[in-house]
């Protein structure tokens, strides 16, 4: 009987460790998928900021929100070369950042350099 109780507990405690760790699976896979949302946000500002600077190159920036989730852009510079920097926010707690050197030929504003900046 004790041999019973012990093979029943042992795969009890197996069975328990597996649940979590499946668990800890599902909340990293739900972490990425919210870090490349997040991502493809900042990529969409960034995209949003070119069409904005075509127009007006005197555009500095603001916020655009898509959603429950929220990117904002900043520009700096002057003349024919700006910095543009953007932030995606996702679920108020994930975050990616790119920031994208241009210069504008003509009027159109052509990306020198693109990288995503780590906190």
């Amino acid at each position: 009987m004790a041999t019973v109780v012990v093979i029943f507990f042992t795969a009890l405690l197996l069975a328990i460790s597996i649940q979590f760790i499946g668990l800890g699976q599902i909340q990293l896979g739900f972490s990425n998928v919210l870090s490349v949302q997040s991502q493809t946000l900042s990529d969409g500002c960034l995209s949003e900021a070119l069409i904005r600077l075509k127009e007006n190159q005197s555009y500095t920036g603001g916020t655009v929100t898509v959603g429950n989730d929220s990117c904002t852009i900043v520009v700096t510079g002057s003349g024919l070369t700006r910095t543009i920097n953007t932030t995606g926010i996702v679920n108020n707690i994930i975050e990616r950042r790119i920031e994208a050197n241009i210069t504008f030929v003509g009027s159109r504003p052509t990306i020198d350099s693109w990288e995503e900046l780590t906190n």
